[in-house]
């Protein structure tokens, strides 16, 4: 995931060519709360389908897409449904 949606970026897409600072900070504050979460979720009985079956995980890898302008609200929407995302799952 790190790699994929983080670091690698396509140089055709206009949104995704280049990003700020503060679009990249938000994009590792993001996966690093999801990387908290699924630890989280494992420790609790979870196995890794349930967390790679997650649609929070298509959400994630779609921010790098989200133009500036509208990254914070997006980030933010993504982190909230962090905090839900294996609230359902059985321990």
């Amino acid at each position: 995931m790190l790699r994929q949606d983080f670091l690698q970026q396509n140089g055709f897409d206009p949104v995704d060519a280049s990003a700020s600072m503060p679009k990249n900070y938000g994009l590792m504050k993001v996966m690093l709360k999801f990387y908290d979460q699924a630890e989280v979720a494992l420790r609790g009985g979870a196995t890794i389908d349930e967390i790679i079956q997650s649609p929070v995980i298509e959400k994630l890898s779609r921010a790098r897409y989200v133009a500036e302008d509208q990254f914070e609200a997006y980030a933010a929407g993504l982190m909230s449904d962090l905090d839900m995302a294996f609230k359902g799952v059985k321990a």
